[in-house]
């Protein structure tokens, strides 16, 4: 079963839902690809390739990822949520493709919350689970204190 047509360039990562050793680039701007093996969605960041989790699955991995501190995040991608939304649920929209709008989600995520979000956007949600801390300095440097 072939899953992904990408060329095997990159960095060598190792896939967390299958274990495979994946070499794949990542796509630009979102920092996403799927995992030619099992196909599951990737967000890669400078340690490797973490998985990105849809909102109708069970997020397995309530394990902070770490993201830079100096995130830089499209206007676009910030106004597709509004701003009281992503300060009553701590959520930080980070990355927008025809996959979903991607997410980073304060640990513990709240998946009735990513429900409600997917339902009020009409479109699919990813989410990368990321230490609260984090989420709430990024939303006071892109919305103000």
């Amino acid at each position: 079963m072939t899953i992904s047509s990408r060329t095997p360039d990159g960095s060598w990562s190792e896939c967390p839902v299958c274990g495979h050793w994946i070499c794949i680039t990542p796509s630009p701007g979102t920092c996403d690809g799927p995992c030619p093996c099992c196909g599951h969605l990737l967000w890669f960041t400078g340690s490797g390739a973490v998985p990105l989790w849809r909102v109708d699955a069970e997020i397995t991995e309530q394990v902070p990822v770490a993201l830079p501190a100096e995130m830089v995040i499209p206007d676009l991608v910030l106004d597709a949520v509004p701003e009281s939304v992503v300060r009553d649920t701590r959520i930080l929209p980070i990355a927008d493709s025809s996959d979903g709008l991607t997410v980073a989600a304060a640990v513990p995520v709240d998946t009735d919350a990513m429900g409600k979000l997917e339902f009020i956007l009409g479109r699919s949600i990813l989410v990368l689970p990321v230490d609260a801390a984090w989420v709430d300095e990024q939303i006071a440097s892109h919305y103000g204190g």
